[in-house]
């Protein structure tokens, strides 16, 4: 029980993160005030790493940053690891 409930929560979340990055490619593209980078990076950082790295690819945003680029990606790392561990728990 416990074990859907936080997948589900995990697939809304990244879905969530997903539409965030459109968001932000959109502002950029229309020249509008931006979501901050420090905002982007601490969701994919709190399990919307999935989210934010699918966004970055499908919407070709932030995939030049260094600093985005490294953060995800461990972000993806982290998110594993802990899956990983609540499968082992639940």
């Amino acid at each position: 029980m416990i074990g859907t409930f936080l997948f589900f929560t995990y697939l809304f979340w990244n879905v969530f993160c997903f539409f965030l990055m459109f968001a932000d490619k959109q502002k950029a593209i229309n020249e509008k005030y931006r979501i901050s980078e420090k905002t982007l990076l601490k969701f994919a950082l709190c399990f919307g790493a999935f989210g934010i790295a699918f966004g970055m690819m499908a919407f070709s945003h932030k995939t030049k940053k260094n600093k985005f680029v490294l953060t995800v990606g461990l972000g993806i790392f982290l998110n594993i690891a802990c899956i990983l561990l609540l499968l082992r728990i639940y």
